[in-house]
């Protein structure tokens, strides 16, 4: 069984077909993966750019960074379920989308960012916490998260009106 078939089985089952059709729900599902997707990109886009020195300079980034995360963590919680349940309904059409391989690509890219931010930039984040300008590594992470997070909204946007 390809992976196109086992989308097309997910896409076949009641719920997903019930889902799908759904006048209501459906749309909900979408606004909601919308809404909490802004909450959640808007939180790292603060972040970020506290992490890439350019704004909030000279506060605490441990600080910002631990009052975020309650907020970051129910938008990506969000934001997780209803893409689920947005790729259930319509599994094979989105597998089917070029756009949506790429959203994961960048997706993963992301996640690479993340773990090389926890791993090595965050590691002597007590040495610069409060610098105006953080150190290189730090800026860097910042910027890159910046522009994938970007690239994979702008991705998941254009997959949403080409599926």
């Amino acid at each position: 069984m390809s992976l196109m078939d086992l989308a097309r089985s997910i896409q076949d089952t009641d719920f997903a077909v019930a889902l799908a059709s759904s006048g209501y729900f459906y749309p909900v599902i979408e606004g909601t993966h919308v809404l909490s997707l802004a909450l959640a990109v808007g939180t790292i886009i603060w972040i970020d750019l506290r992490l890439a020195g350019i704004t909030m300079r000279g506060q605490s980034f441990t600080r910002l960074y631990a009052a975020s995360m309650p907020v970051l963590l129910v938008g990506f919680g969000a934001m997780f379920v209803t893409g689920l349940l947005l790729f259930y309904a319509r599994a094979a059409d989105v597998w089917g989308s070029g756009y949506f391989r790429i959203k994961l690509i960048l997706l993963a890219l992301c996640l690479i960012n993340v773990l090389v931010y926890h791993f090595i930039v965050n590691r002597d984040v007590a040495k610069w916490d409060t610098d105006v300008v953080p150190p290189l590594k730090a800026r860097i992470s910042g910027l890159a998260s910046l522009v994938l997070w970007f690239s994979v909204v702008t991705v998941g946007r254009l997959m949403a009106y080409n599926i």
